[in-house]
């Protein structure tokens, strides 16, 4: 046996005496210094993994598991130290070794050990609570003193990642509230009184050395911050590969944690650099990517942990984060979500930072970009819970003249009006945020009319929308960002009634309008964002009704077409995007929004509520067919404007659209009954209206043929496919929008209809649908309203006498069974139907 092998064996017997021995009182600081040397004998020497295993197996994992408490309670630090070092690298790489130690329960006496060294409470709950507990904290009364305590925590945290890494057995001993706290705790960058000094804070390396150092001092701080910035390092790392798959148990304390180091990155801008770096290149570069990697990875877990988790939403938004807790709630200045505000509006790169990556001066620049996003997006985040949804809206600060206002309101308002050139960061957040809040009517109606937030975001849609247009634009993504967030929250600020007409008059309908066209189908999430806004401004809005199709109405007796240097307006944009989208949602909810400009012209009066409402249209209320009369008595101002929108809207364009959005939508009964109650409108509106419908409701379309696989599928050259049916059986989409009429009809006749909730029926694409479509009573009357318009206007009209029959045809035996089996309001109507059919 060679000399390096008794060596081995001689360690490790003194190791194993000492395990199972208790150390003599007499000359324990003797028998310590022993176990310290035959230690860090082996750990230096534990570099192949034959080592590794033959030192296992000889006992060395079971000897450091009996001396790593004792010595922790001794206290003998340099012992703890290599036991610590000896148990690190028996584990690296190898999964056997760290069995044997999880087997032997160290992972628990090794965070024993970083509680005791970081003098904080034990993160094991039956250890008693002791002075022993804190033996291994620093004194700083001897020489030195720093720098061996430091060394050994870095060997506790190096041990606690190597045995860890990539081991799911000591991870799950490790993934728990008590052992993140104390991992946190040594990131945690606060200066906080009764709390543990913090060992490392982001570019504390850059400050100067004390003045007058010698160099052998100036190398010892040197290794100090190289051992912090270690330690830091691998703690991160340690967090990260607990939490990446599993982040229940992170404690809610730690939020504010995580925000202390990103805030620690501006801590040092106020202070002048030094004269002189001391740092070698390779230094700088390697203490830089700690800090960067330390800062992205703080942000990308509070990023995550705001999706997941209401805890850290709320800690996000109410936080206290200053040592003291504040006197009063006048304002947020001490609270976490404060301070990340400050950040994302005021943070900057540190300058050491921009000259260290010589061959990549942009590095850190974007890496702190980075950074700052997975800010904005948690704190945006925190808001999408309903809790912090109430308190940050309630939240109030005395204001000018004594006027109460939010002060989270005013600041965000502040960043949209402000549109400052090249912070899109504040507008994101501005926009998204502000859109969390206002996810009740109450908040978009305070916001709009107390706030008032329609002329400035109007301005910002104006503006980027020139941006997104010009030829000039090198940020298009950035852009495409920002109008999504802000037309999401207009269209959040547009569902409320007494919003609608504000925000119309910003002339915020022709500009968004822009968005629809054709080169930028392939943003179906803002195309999308606008049509709900435009759908939303039309619902029971004669005035913004009138906007959509390109008429002014600055004299409500006398309307002019709107000045949109001859761009399209939102009807024409409307009807090309149907023309040519693949996307059921983007194209039911275009065709709902021609619902409602319909029922804006047409409707005896605008209904309340929204437009997916079951339609009180019946053949009793249906609008009469005929020329006006001569003595028809002056008309209001609001019948006038209705009649110079309605010939704008009574196009073939607009009855197919919702023709096909009757035939193609069978999943979604809501749907087909809005297409019902609008094509019922326009059938009612004269010659040219029946004509239109009748003509709809009668066209045959051939099943859709799948394209060649050499046909150009570029968004600016295919047509619709249409091969995403939404029907709910084999049969496919009916090939006449009369046919699933006539379906509906048959299921009045056979009792299949529907007499539950109405509210629990899926009301559009955004819903999930029942297995069997809720078709409901009241939507078969509004087709049979729709049957009785159709022919009585037909009549009138003296539309071709061929296809009046073919709708009688189709129609007369489905209605003859609903008009026999059904009850109340829907019998009445199918009777009166298949009297009109009958020609009674």
């Amino acid at each position: 046996m060679s000399i390096v092998a008794n060596e081995y064996l001689e360690a490790l017997d003194i190791l194993e005496h000492a395990a199972a021995s208790t150390i003599s009182s007499t000359d324990a600081q003797q028998q310590w210094d022993q176990i310290a040397q035959a230690a860090k004998q082996l750990a230096n020497n534990l570099t192949s993994e034959d080592t590794r295993t033959s030192l296992a197996k000889a006992g060395l994992v079971h000897s450091c598991a009996k001396l790593l408490p004792a010595a922790t309670d001794a206290p003998a630090p340099q012992a703890v130290t290599q036991l610590l070092r000896a148990v690190g690298n028996l584990c690296f790489d190898h999964n056997v070794n760290r069995q044997l130690c999880l087997d032997q329960a160290i992972p628990a006496a090794v965070l024993e050990v970083l509680a005791s060294a970081h003098a904080i409470p034990s993160s094991n709950p039956s250890s008693p609570s002791s002075p022993t507990s804190k033996k291994l904290a620093p004194t700083g009364d001897q020489d030195g003193s720093t720098l061996d305590h430091l060394t050994l925590v870095r060997a506790a945290v190096g041990a606690i990642l190597n045995m860890s890494l990539e081991f799911d057995p000591i991870k799950e001993e490790l993934r728990n509230p008590a052992a993140l706290s104390l991992f946190l705790s040594l990131l945690d960058s606060r200066s906080i009184a009764g709390k543990p000094a913090p060992i490392y804070r982001v570019n504390s390396w850059a400050q100067a050395v004390p003045a007058g150092s010698s160099e052998e001092v100036e190398e010892v701080w040197k290794n100090e911050v190289q051992i912090r910035s270690a330690i830091a390092g691998w703690v991160m790392s340690i967090l990260d590969g607990l939490l990446s798959d599993d982040k229940a148990s992170f404690p809610p304390s730690g939020v504010s944690t995580l925000a202390s180091i990103i805030l620690s990155s501006q801590a040092s801008l106020s202070s002048d650099p030094p004269p002189s770096s001391p740092w070698s290149d390779e230094d700088s570069s390697d203490l830089l990517d700690t800090d960067l990697e330390l800062l992205t990875q703080s942000a990308s877990l509070l990023e995550a942990l705001s999706i997941d988790q209401e805890t850290a939403k709320q800690e996000i938004a109410f936080a206290i984060f200053d040592p003291h807790p504040p006197t009063s709630e006048r304002d947020g200045e001490t609270t976490l979500l404060s301070h990340l505000f400050s950040f994302i509006e005021s943070s900057t790169l540190p300058s050491n930072w921009t000259s260290i990556h010589s061959s990549d001066p942009t590095y850190a620049t974007k890496a702190f970009s980075t950074i700052k996003s997975a800010v904005v997006r948690a704190v945006v985040e925190a808001p999408n819970s309903d809790v912090v949804m109430a308190r940050l809206f309630a939240h109030q600060a005395e204001g000018d003249g004594g006027k109460k206002k939010n002060w989270i309101l005013q600041k965000l308002v502040s960043w949209i009006g402000a549109n400052k050139t090249g912070r899109e960061d504040l507008l994101i957040c501005a926009a998204h945020m502000l859109a969390a809040l206002g996810r009740k009517d109450e908040h978009c109606v305070i916001l709009v009319q107390d706030y008032g937030l329609a002329p400035p975001l109007a301005a910002l849609v104006d503006a980027k929308v020139k941006e997104q247009m010009s030829k000039d634009n090198v940020r298009p993504g950035e852009v495409t960002q920002i109008l999504f967030g802000v037309v999401s929250l207009l269209r959040h600020l547009s569902i409320p009634v007494l919003n609608k007409s504000v925000l119309g008059e910003t002339g915020i309908i022709p500009t968004v309008t822009l968005l629809l066209r054709r080169e930028l189908d392939m943003v179906s999430p803002l195309q999308n964002a606008v049509i709900g806004l435009l759908k939303h401004l039309t619902a029971s809005n004669l005035i913004n009704s009138l906007y959509f199709i390109g008429v002014s109405t600055a004299s409500p007796d006398l309307p002019q077409p709107m000045d949109t240097d001859s761009a399209p307006t939102a009807l024409d944009a409307t009807l090309s995007l149907i023309s040519r989208t693949d996307d059921i949602r983007i194209r039911s909810e275009a065709s709902r929004t021609l619902v409602n400009v319909v029922r804006s012209f047409f409707s005896a009066k605008a209904q309340s509520g929204d437009a997916s409402l079951l339609s009180p249209i019946t053949p009793s209320t249906a609008t009469t067919v005929g020329p006006e009369s001569a003595t028809t008595p002056k008309l209001s101002d609001e019948e006038s404007m209705k009649r110079k929108g309605r010939p704008l809207i009574v196009r073939h364009e607009v009855v197919t659209a919702l023709s096909e959005m009757v035939r193609l939508s069978e999943k979604y009964p809501m749907l087909i009954n809005e297409g019902v109650v609008g094509l019922t409108l326009l059938a009612g509106s004269g010659a040219a209206g029946v004509m239109l419908v009748l003509d709809a409701l009668l066209l045959r379309h051939e099943p859709p043929a799948p394209p060649p696989p050499s046909s150009d599928t570029s968004a600016s050259s295919r047509t619709p496919s249409r091969t995403t049916s939404l029907a709910v059986t084999a049969a496919g989409d009916p090939p006449t929008s009369l046919g699933m009429l006539v379906t509906w009809l048959g299921m009045a006749a056979s009792g299949k209809l529907s007499t539950g909730d109405p509210s629990l029926a899926p009301t559009s694409t955004t819903s999930t649908p029942s297995a069997v479509p809720a078709v409901r009573p009241e939507m078969v009357t509004n087709t049979c309203a729709l049957v009785i318009t159709v022919l009585r206007a037909a009549e009138v009209a003296k539309v071709d006498k061929h296809k009046i029959d073919q709708l009688r045809v189709q129609v007369l035996g489905p209605l003859h069974g609903a008009a026999e089996t059904s009850e109340g309001a829907l019998k009445k109507a199918a009777t009166r139907a298949l009297e009109v059919v009958e020609g009674r």
